[in-house]
């Protein structure tokens, strides 16, 4: 009769009863279970260490930031201004936060840097052609601070009475003829039309688009408003002469927030006849002279 014993590396070995005493047996049995426990106590600890090195892969020890607040100066912004933003946090200690993805009033927010434990600073840039908002409008916000893999987002609007944003420049929306058409006046007008009130208007940004013919741009009617007048005189000639707008000629039309006008519009032409009609009277065929 035989004993069979199993071994943690799965091998029987039989043993003859009488070669191998019953404590043999037993002590053999102790050890094979022994290594099995220690493989397991072996297998348990890797497992361990795989956990703690995933925890510490996603972020453990991170701090969760928590955005308390969000502010920019109390005052009007124009095109290439850089706006400082202030957000409080939270007392982070000694972590320093990120920025993921971030926008006020559709502005890029970037250049994170922490002034305190509760304090820390971004900056984004009017760019021109970006989104207006008047004086007490909300601005919205979408900022992201973030630790590792913790992040918290701030989405409260900022309202404040005198922070108006000016991201576009004036332009001109229409000119034209203010009399009529043809004419053989020797002075015209034309009606110039701005998308926003400007000032610093003067003859000098306009120009005159002459074919056949020529004047001399003699006033404006208001350095200043939406709409005006511009007066040509001296005009002469038989043809054509519009008014044009050249933004860049003088360069002093500027909105309220002192942003420059930003494109050339090419107005109306009038049709100039100076040239006074020929008449001829031809006598009829087989009509007899007058006697």
């Amino acid at each position: 009769m035989g004993i069979w014993i199993p071994f943690t590396s799965g091998i029987g070995r039989r043993m003859e009863e009488g070669n191998v005493s019953n404590a043999e047996v037993g002590r053999r049995i102790r050890r094979s279970g022994l290594r099995t426990a220690q493989s397991q106590r072996s297998k348990a600890v890797l497992a361990l260490i795989s956990i703690a090195l995933l925890v510490v892969a996603l972020g453990a020890g991170a701090a969760q930031p928590v955005i308390t607040g969000i502010s920019i100066p109390d005052v009007a912004m124009s095109i290439n201004d850089v706006v400082t933003a202030t957000i409080s946090v939270q007392s982070d200690s000694a972590t320093v936060y990120t920025l993921n993805a971030s926008t006020i009033g559709g502005y890029t927010l970037g250049s994170l840097s922490k002034s305190d434990s509760t304090t820390y600073t971004a900056q984004f840039t009017i760019a021109s052609g970006g989104t207006d908002y008047a004086s007490g409008a909300d601005i919205p916000t979408n900022v992201t601070l973030a630790d590792g893999g913790l992040t918290n987002t701030w989405n409260t609007a900022i309202s404040q009475a005198n922070d108006p944003i000016d991201a576009n420049r004036p332009t001109v929306t229409s000119i034209d003829r203010a009399d009529s058409d043809p004419t053989n006046n020797n002075s015209i007008d034309f009606t110039v039309t701005f998308s926003e009130a400007v000032s610093g208007i003067e003859t000098g940004d306009f120009v005159l688009a002459t074919s056949g013919t020529s004047g001399s741009i003699n006033s404006v009617s208001a350095a200043s408003g939406t709409v005006i007048t511009v007066t040509v005189d001296t005009v002469a000639g038989d043809g054509t002469l519009g008014l044009n707008f050249d933004y860049d000629a003088d360069g002093s039309v500027l909105d309220g927030a002192g942003n420059p006008a930003a494109a050339d519009f090419t107005g109306q032409l009038y049709t100039i006849d100076n040239t006074k009609p020929d008449v001829t009277i031809n006598q009829k065929g087989g009509q007899a002279d007058p006697t």
